[in-house]
């Protein structure tokens, strides 16, 4: 219980509690029917805390000179609208959407960094593997 506060908190709730306010007044006229007013009861639910994660997909792990590959992540907890920055031989390079296209050479190695704005998460930001590419040069 607490008194003249507009806000509880409390760090000992347990699922399936029900928060209810009761305010009392000190008024006493003859306007006032009844000296409390309670609130709506709200039910407490408690989310498990999630880690987010991704998983690289490649196109071609192996291209012949001047061809393109295109990456794209999979995601795990990575809420409505996650942020991804890609790295080319950890250079971060244009582009923050799930999927990236490019021409590589040869031992190129990228790899993408997502962060999270899922609720409950455990750590927003998620990498994925590097991958390497190899590119094969025609003569």
């Amino acid at each position: 219980m607490w008194t003249n506060n507009a806000t509880y908190a409390d760090a000992g709730l347990s699922a399936s509690d029900v928060i209810t306010c009761e305010m009392l007044s000190n008024l006493v006229s003859p306007c006032v029917s009844s000296t409390a007013a309670v609130s709506n009861a709200l039910s407490v639910s408690i989310q498990a805390p999630v880690t987010p994660g991704l998983t690289l997909d490649i196109s071609n792990h192996s291209v012949c000179e001047g061809s393109t590959v295109t990456a794209t992540v999979v995601t795990s907890n990575g809420g409505s609208t996650p942020a991804f920055q890609w790295y080319i031989n950890n250079s971060l390079v244009t582009g923050s959407a799930s999927t990236h296209t490019f021409s590589p050479a040869n031992a190129d190695a990228i790899y993408c960094v997502m962060t999270s704005n899922a609720n409950c998460i455990t750590n927003p930001v998620a990498h994925s593997d590097t991958v390497s590419i190899t590119v094969t040069y025609t003569p």
